[in-house]
């Protein structure tokens, strides 16, 4: 509500929430008319879960309901709109973020809404809350007096 309440006056409310309204153009970009919308909906869902699933090395999926969303980041970020480099566009974002946030925990995670939030923010990377903490060495790093702590007499 309170987010509703804050974009009152300069834009609708509507106008933000997926499938209420037509998508915002930016910078005087028109909003993408249905046809292409629809024709290459499903080419940006195969661009985005290939992103992904390249930077992760797992298998990624996304539903159609996410079409919303990709048409935002196409029409407020991608350079061209057309549907061959749009996508080629949409997946190199895609793994990219996948390689920046993977296993880091983003904010509504690896999904084109995550990603719709690294681009408006950006691009940044995940927090830093200072040096990770090593608890043991990995075995194939330890040396002959770390035995002894184990209990091994090494003479």
């Amino acid at each position: 509500m309170r987010a509703r309440a804050a974009c009152e006056g300069s834009q609708s409310w509507k106008s933000l929430s997926p499938g209420l309204g037509s998508t915002r153009a930016h910078a005087g970009r028109s909003p993408l008319p249905p046809s292409e919308r629809s024709l290459s909906g499903s080419f940006w869902l195969s661009a985005f879960t290939e992103g992904i699933a390249e930077a992760t090395g797992r298998p990624c999926t996304a539903g159609r309901f996410y079409v919303d969303t990709l048409e935002r980041i196409v029409t407020h970020h991608a350079p061209e709109r057309d549907a061959p480099r749009a996508s080629a566009w949409l997946k190199a974002q895609a793994k990219a973020f996948a390689a920046q946030w993977d296993g880091k925990h983003p904010a509504k995670g690896l999904t084109p809404d995550g990603l719709e939030r690294w681009l408006n923010e950006g691009r940044q990377g995940p927090p830093d809350f200072g040096r990770a903490k090593i608890v043991q060495l990995p075995a194939e790093e330890w040396h002959e007096d770390d035995w002894s702590d184990l209990g091994a007499r090494v003479d």
